[in-house]
């Protein structure tokens, strides 16, 4: 079973194998729309702004424009000249069922495809989770790279997505053909796909919205066209939601692009035949203009679709909160949106052509340009990684590094270029780096003083609200005020807090409360991970602690039940090698798995099971370096963040396990409990200064509180003895 979809028993099988969380019994349901074609003038474009109406391809003389039927006399009495060409867009909707041959995948075939890929292919592809639908579908995806069981610290990652919008069933069938080409390409020993994947971690998603598909309409079940509830230059207008990211499955997408700093990436539609470049939201052109051009016209050379074209994106039309631009407004990556067919699910017939025209193309398309220009790898003089934004001197582009490895790529022309790498409380450095093909990785680091890196760091959650303890020994030496900045990549300023010193004790508390507005006012903005930096009152860098706050998802939709190690092994080259079970309900195949040590150390897996499919989830880690003490895990998987505080602990023999505490109950005080109850399995007795270490998190939400979890596993306390909740 390769790339065709399921029927019958097979696809009824398909949700067990997908290891998905309940799904509503009922389809989304169906709203009847007209597709009508309209001059693209600029000021028909304006009217149709005015209406609930979706602009949705066409070609460069006509748009295309879905409507509701009840509307088209509105729009004709506001002057909208159009013509209708098709009354009820469901009369296109394919058969389901043997009599379509199988030609497109259904929403659980796109899921049985892909793990059938990773279940051929296991060596270089990994099934992964990336999200859940609004009825609970998993969105899945496929990681394919050399070495997909690990995180190796020298790859940059590009993204491929398909099927944003549910009725454009050739964008999923191109996408999804891609993922298989590329995997077997690479098995075959081809050249290209070897470069490619052994020097680059590629994503792919086809189904980003599987209930629009199953219903055959655009929009996502909320009636929100996903992409358009993207965050930059978002607009509350039409379908693009309540707020940006208000859809999980827009919500997956930003975070898996948070944990991955891809800096080339297609977005693939349906509707339409060309490939566009940013901006879709102004028609001002970006200083890269030139470049992404011309990496388009590449793409118009190697397509042999007689029709296809390529365009500024607002030069065709103008749209806000879309993935491309929020690609790279956001997060400084570049990005493509690229239309595959003019009719959105063309006849089955026709769909080996589409494929041919664009399976190729798109492949040759990531890995040319994610193989040339710049390749850097940004960390500390201890070579911890950092996140940092990486800009251009000479035209101003702005990107990102990796916030796990530091890594920072882009295609860029060849020839030196003057970049600037700015890292959070730090002055930033100055460094002349040289475009290559292929890419060669240039170390750039970035000196911090000595004793900024944390001893402890901690969140309590008490009666006065969360509160966190951030210990350096810089600290010991300041009497007075300091100032915590939480900061994440992208162009919105850190959020800084005062917090207060005593002489000679290198600590510092800041009290937290994330509802407030004036903090974070974005409640999209809030879950994931955190840089956190600790200044004077003249900017002096005390600590700096990368990723040190992670805000975990209040209902991740998946739950863990018990930690278990299954072996125990030193081998003779010195490492120790244990291999840990995860277990729990939903949870998510592929998720990502790091451990986090007392002092914010981060170690990821050395390895896991080829077989991620079924059952728990299982990860083995090289434990030979980790400090001793208690250690914790960070999840990410189906689109959320999950963060099980101090449940392994580094002993001299090797690695022990500790409970997966209970969620917090509601009027727990910090100051009632007795020192370390020495019958609770979720305490230890730490050294005098520590006094008591405690389990702490929150799996599953408590209602109208946003939970704070710190990755340190050991409480610190200057006057009292804490217990947390």
């Amino acid at each position: 079973m390769k790339r065709w979809g399921l029927t019958g028993l097979g696809a009824a099988l398909l949700s067990t194998l997908a290891g998905a969380g309940p799904v509503a019994a009922s389809e989304p349901t169906t709203e009847r729309w007209s597709l009508l074609a309209v001059p693209s003038d600029s000021e028909t474009q304006a009217l149709l702004r005015t209406f609930d109406v979706d602009v949705e391809g066409g070609d460069a003389e006509r748009l295309h424009v879905l409507a509701r039927p009840a509307d088209l006399p509105s729009l004709a009495a506001a002057g909208l000249s159009y013509e209708l060409l098709v009354a009820d867009m469901q009369s296109r909707r394919p058969e389901v069922g043997e009599a379509r041959g199988m030609e497109y995948h259904d929403a659980q075939g796109v899921l049985f495809s892909l793990q059938a890929l990773a279940t051929e292919y296991p060596r270089h592809v990994r099934y992964v989770e990336v999200g859940r639908s609004v009825q609970g579908r998993p969105i899945g995806g496929v990681l394919l790279t050399d070495r997909p069981e690990i995180r190796e610290f020298d790859e940059p990652s590009v993204r491929l997505l398909g099927g944003h919008h549910g009725d454009e069933y050739s964008s999923v069938e191109v996408t999804l053909d891609a993922a298989w080409t590329l995997a077997e390409r690479y098995a075959q020993g081809q050249a290209e796909a070897i470069a490619f994947l052994d020097n680059t971690e590629v994503w792919i998603a086809p189904l980003v919205n599987p209930d629009g598909h199953i219903a055959f309409t655009r929009r996502n079940l909320r009636g929100v066209d996903l992409n358009r509830n993207y965050s930059y230059l978002w607009e509350p207008s039409g379908a693009s939601g309540d707020a940006p990211f208000s859809e999980p499955e827009t919500a997956a997408i930003r975070q898996l692009s948070s944990a991955r700093a891809f800096h080339h990436s297609l977005s693939v539609h349906s509707g339409a035949t060309n490939l566009g470049w940013v901006w879709n939201s102004q028609t001002e052109p970006t200083t890269e203009e030139p470049w992404l051009e011309a990496r388009c016209a590449d793409y118009l050379g190697a397509t042999s679709d007689p029709d296809f074209w390529i365009t500024n994106g607002a030069d065709w039309y103008i749209t806000y909160g879309d993935t491309n631009d929020w690609s790279y407004g956001q997060r400084g990556g570049h990005d493509y949106t690229l239309e595959v067919s003019e009719e959105k699910t063309p006849p089955t017939e026709d769909l080996p052509e589409v494929l041919a025209h664009h399976t190729a193309p798109a492949l040759d398309f990531l890995s040319e340009s994610a193989g040339r220009g710049i390749l850097l790898r940004v960390t500390d003089s201890q070579g911890r990684p950092l996140e940092a934004e990486v800009s251009s001197t000479t035209n101003g582009w702005r990107g990102y590094s990796d916030p796990e490895t530091g890594v920072f790529a882009r295609p860029v022309s060849s020839g030196t270029h003057s970049l600037r790498v700015q890292v959070l409380g730090m002055p930033p450095k100055l460094v002349e780096v040289t475009a290559t093909q292929p890419l060669q990785l240039e170390d750039v680091v970035v000196s911090v003083n000595e004793g900024v890196v944390p001893s402890r760091l901690l969140i309590n959650e008490g009666s006065g609200g969360p509160s966190l303890s951030l210990c350096s020994p810089r600290m010991g030496d300041v009497d007075g005020d300091v100032e915590l900045q939480i900061h994440r990549a992208g162009p919105q300023p850190p959020v800084g807090l005062r917090g207060e010193t005593e002489p000679g004790l290198p600590c510092a508390d800041f009290q937290l409360d994330l509802e407030l507005t004036d903090m974070i006012d974005e409640p999209w903005r809030r879950e994931g991970e955190w840089n956190l930096a600790v200044t004077d009152s003249g900017g002096a860098l005390l600590a700096l602690a990368p990723l040190g706050l992670l805000v975990p998802a209040a209902e991740p939709g998946f739950t863990m039940s018990s930690i278990d190690i299954e072996a125990d092994q030193i081998t003779n080259d010195g490492s120790h090698l244990v291999d840990l079970r995860i277990s729990g309900e939903a949870l998510p195949p592929g998720a990502l798995i790091r451990a986090v040590g007392p002092a914010g150390q981060r170690a990821f897996p050395s390895g896991r099971p080829v077989d991620e499919l079924n059952g728990p989830l299982r990860v083995q880690f090289n434990v030979a370096e980790w400090d001793e003490g208690r250690w914790s895990l960070r999840i990410f998987g189906a689109g959320h963040h999950v963060h099980l505080p101090q449940v392994l602990e580094r002993v001299p023999d090797g690695l022990v396990t500790h409970p997966i505490p209970d969620p917090p109950s509601e009027g727990d005080d910090d100051d009632s409990a007795p020192d370390c109850p020495p019958d609770d399995p979720a305490c230890v007795e730490a050294d005098e200064e520590v006094g008591c270490a405690c389990t702490v998190g929150n799996l599953s939400g408590r209602s109208g509180v946003l939970s704070l979890v710190a990755v340190l596993l050991v409480a610190y306390s200057r006057r009292t003895r804490r217990r947390l909740p």
